[in-house]
């Protein structure tokens, strides 16, 4: 069986593989664990985002991805 470790550096091979075709500007790579973190579907897998330049308000990637959060409070 493949790991988790494999998944992730298949993600990132994709990614890097889409950047450089010019078909994206970027990507964010993550997993949801737990219903409080936004896990829906309770078995493993990764989320493969992919990015262009000026799609989001702000810049900081993931620590914005709950849009409402003053992430100062805890980071």
């Amino acid at each position: 069986p493949r790991s988790g470790a494999d998944a992730m550096a298949e993600a990132y091979q994709h990614g890097s593989d889409e950047k450089a075709a010019g078909r994206i500007d970027g990507f964010n790579i993550g997993m949801n664990i737990d219903e409080c973190a936004g896990q829906s579907v309770f078995w493993p897998h990764i989320h493969f985002i992919p990015r262009h330049k000026g799609d989001a308000k702000h810049l900081g990637g993931i620590r914005y991805a709950h849009p409402g959060a003053d992430h100062r409070e805890h980071y």
